[in-house]
């Protein structure tokens, strides 16, 4: 899917105003504080993307999908930006899309979910994949956070989990190899400096297509 298309796309998406979305249009987009923004599981990745059009966040849009699926439609963080201020410009009651509810998911792995949403006569199809990264994240000494979060490939250290014999049959050991990460400008970074480390997992939009519902 090009960027042309993934614009063409979100505009399809926009519903016909009825008594409730119409006062929306003229209020235009929810600027009150957001409730939560997580990427955790499939169905609150799904509410994030819906929240974050619902706002007008451009930015957070981006941030719901895959490097893959950026990649494809060949955007970046940049010009994905450039691409969604345009697409509001032209559609003012964009953000309307953002009212539709999340369901449960039409199929679901370990690794990978799909939806199906409907809004008026558009079927949304969303297919997202959980994504895999390793992160180190330390205090600054000038209060501000340095993060390394890279995916599993590009660190030196392997995550694995271990079951512990001749113990508790139910006991096992998650195993991770030191974390090398580099801190420029810094000499040292203390035990204390340290706000989290390990493996995450996050689920991210891999794929969207939308279609007209029966």
């Amino acid at each position: 899917m090009s960027s042309r298309s993934f614009v063409l796309l979100v505009a399809c998406l926009l519903p016909l105003p009825g008594c409730c979305s119409l006062a929306r249009l003229f209020c235009g987009p929810d600027r009150s504080e957001w409730v939560s923004v997580r990427y955790d599981a499939p169905e609150r990745t799904v509410a994030t993307f819906l929240e974050a059009i619902r706002r007008d966040d451009g930015a957070e849009v981006t941030q719901c999908l895959t490097q893959d699926c950026l990649e494809r439609l060949g955007l970046d963080s940049f010009t994905a930006q450039i691409a969604w201020q345009r697409l509001r410009d032209q559609n003012p009651g964009l953000h309307l899309v953002g009212y539709a509810e999340v369901p449960a998911p039409s199929r679901r792995t370990m690794t990978e979910a799909v939806f199906d949403i409907e809004v008026q006569d558009v079927r949304i199809h969303l297919e997202l994949a959980r994504e895999s990264f390793l992160e180190i994240t330390h205090l600054r000494d000038n209060g501000t956070l340095a993060e390394d979060r890279r995916p599993l490939g590009k660190w030196n250290a392997k995550p694995r989990v271990e079951r512990i014999k001749d113990t508790d049959p139910e006991q096992s050991r998650f195993v991770l190899d030191p974390l090398v990460f580099k801190h420029a400008f810094e000499e040292d970074v203390p035990l204390d400096a340290i706000e989290r480390a390990g493996l995450v997992r996050v689920w991210k939009i891999a794929g969207l297509s939308m279609q007209p519902t029966p």
